[in-house]
């Protein structure tokens, strides 16, 4: 793994970034874990999302990384927050960088690779609620069976200010902080955006 990663966060996208070193991963990802305590459950018309998990995975991915096939139970963000990444599942390949994502749904077996060194930030969202399944299997039939690429400004604002959130020193207000985020309105409107966008467009 490299040693360390310079990137671009909310506050700091019009400076040089923050350097993210390797040996600060696991901190990051635990200030991940604690902040979903502060995570408010976004309810849209009967479609409940909860964020389970939300991380920066293994951290700094070096090009030629290979993840072999997998899936998860649940829907699947994957945020290219430096660097570029190739999935693939059976039908297709796409390719993601800095400031792009992923939307990869319930069950879909995957696998990716790194392309160009970079860090990846991960969500899994659990969709509940009693309109649930019926949006999952829309979506699952918009996407036909695949992958979406979304490539939206707003995703990277939102992003970067939990990264912000992240990256800060502990102790830190993670209540308000978190809060704050999760009701930007910048980062709802993205998500409602997105989601519909998913369910009712054909994969890219």
């Amino acid at each position: 793994m490299p040693g360390s990663i310079t990137i671009k966060t909310h506050v700091l996208k019009s400076g040089p970034g923050v350097t993210l070193a390797q040996a600060d991963v696991p901190k990051v990802n635990a200030n991940l874990t604690t902040s979903l305590g502060y995570l408010r459950s976004l309810d849209l018309d009967g479609i409940v999302i909860t964020c389970r998990r939300i991380h920066l995975g293994k951290g700094i991915y070096p090009a030629g990384k290979k993840v072999a096939l997998h899936r998860h139970d649940d829907l699947q963000i994957e945020y290219a927050v430096s660097g570029s990444f190739v999935f693939a599942d059976s039908r297709s390949e796409v390719r993601i960088s800095a400031g792009q994502c992923l939307v990869v749904p319930p069950g879909l077996p995957h696998r990716w690779s790194c392309v160009r060194q970079g860090v990846l930030l991960g969500a899994e969202l659990a969709v509940t609620g009693p309109s649930a399944q019926g949006f999952l299997q829309s979506l699952r039939q918009a996407l036909e069976g695949s992958f979406k690429k979304i490539d939206d400004p707003r995703i990277a604002l939102w992003t970067g200010q939990i990264l912000d959130t992240a990256l800060q020193p502990v102790p830190y207000a993670w209540r308000r902080a978190m809060i704050s985020c999760w009701k930007n309105s910048s980062g709802r409107s993205f998500l409602k955006a997105s989601i519909s966008r998913c369910a009712t467009s054909p994969a890219s």
